[in-house]
């Protein structure tokens, strides 16, 4: 049963980043799948971070190019 003033929510768009088999082309065409309203699971361990940190910032920009922005749950 959730806490009060709670609400579970769920993601849209998991890329794979946790995933070493997934080719870092790939993940970078999964992320610039992202459309308005998903949630993207992105992971901040050591071995995830450093697969998807090299375009981070160039995936960040171009997402607010396509109008959309980021918002805190």
């Amino acid at each position: 049963q959730a806490l009060p003033d709670t609400k579970l929510v769920m993601y849209s768009l998991m890329p794979g980043d946790f995933d070493s088999s997934i080719p870092e082309k790939l993940l970078s065409k999964r992320m610039d799948s992202v459309r308005g309203g998903d949630i993207v699971v992105l992971h901040d361990r050591p071995d995830c971070l450093p697969r998807y940190a090299p375009f981070l910032e160039e995936w960040l920009l171009s997402v607010q190019k396509k109008g959309l922005r980021f918002v805190t749950l």
